[in-house]
């Protein structure tokens, strides 16, 4: 294999195709895993018999069909050494899996997610409109304040939801504490942990330079991450559509799993 060079177009340098084929030939039992488990949840995805009427179904399928875009994605991202990025994505699999649970256990969960998507978008206009003179003139702002007001009048909810205390009253504490805090640290947000990768030390520790490539170390542990993630969107979207061929797939996909986990 010839010497890996992203010198002039980092990663979106053609020869990433080379480190990708390496790195999955190096790694075949872990992609095998990830892209079988896509395929049977795609499949899934593409069964569901949606009640137009259900919220709770509606949004348990609009969710999973974001978590299988993610897991995807960092699939995508994790095989061409962009493990910081893929580890974001992996995270967004872990918040999907809250989420399902959320419609699977929580009854008015559709109402919250509302609520949330309404604070949302009141504090960014609220935010927006005291800005000041340098970015907004003060009859849009003043305008923005009256629509804020009429909103408010009209009696609509406005509430945050707490991922913490959401995966908590569905029973997914542990995969928020364990993976996405995780992922939280090391990946998704600047960290000293996440740009410690950045960091070629040489003796005593010290830093000698920088490093911009591909990288492995975590690749198994990111796509494990994302497994989980999914198995455990899967297991939240059983209590919403409990098919057999459903739980089928979850036990086969945590069987093997486990098998990849376990020391070898």
């Amino acid at each position: 294999m010839k010497k890996l060079d992203i010198s002039s177009d980092g990663f979106l340098s053609l020869d990433i195709e080379q480190w990708r084929n390496s790195i999955r030939e190096e790694e075949q039992p872990w992609f095998s895993l990830v892209e079988d488990l896509n395929r049977a949840t795609v499949g899934i995805l593409r069964t569901l018999e949606v009640q137009g009427h259900s919220d709770r179904e509606l949004g348990s399928a609009a969710v999973l069909a974001r978590a299988v875009q993610a897991f995807e994605a960092t699939i995508i991202l994790a095989e061409r050494g962009l493990l910081a990025e893929a580890g974001s994505l992996a995270r967004n699999v872990v918040e999907c899996a809250v989420y399902l649970g959320g419609f699977a256990y929580v009854q008015d969960f559709p109402e919250r997610l509302r609520a949330d998507n309404n604070a949302h978008y009141f504090k960014q206009a609220k935010a927006l409109s005291e800005l000041g003179d340098d970015f907004i003139s003060p009859e849009d702002a003043d305008g923005l304040k009256q629509l804020l007001a009429e909103v408010q009048a009209q009696g609509h909810q406005f509430k945050t939801i707490n991922i913490v205390e959401l995966a908590r009253t569905v029973n997914l504490e542990a995969l928020y504490h364990v993976v996405f805090r995780k992922l939280s640290g090391e990946a998704a947000h600047v960290s000293l942990s996440s740009v410690e990768r950045y960091f070629h030390r040489g003796p005593h520790q010290r830093v000698e330079k920088l490093v911009f490539r591909p990288t492995r170390d975590g690749l198994t542990s990111t796509l494990s991450a994302a497994v989980t993630a999914l198995l455990g969107c899967l297991s939240a979207l059983v209590a919403v559509f409990p098919r057999p061929d459903i739980i089928a797939i979850l036990n086969t996909y945590i069987t093997r799993h486990h098998a990849l986990e376990a020391p070898q």
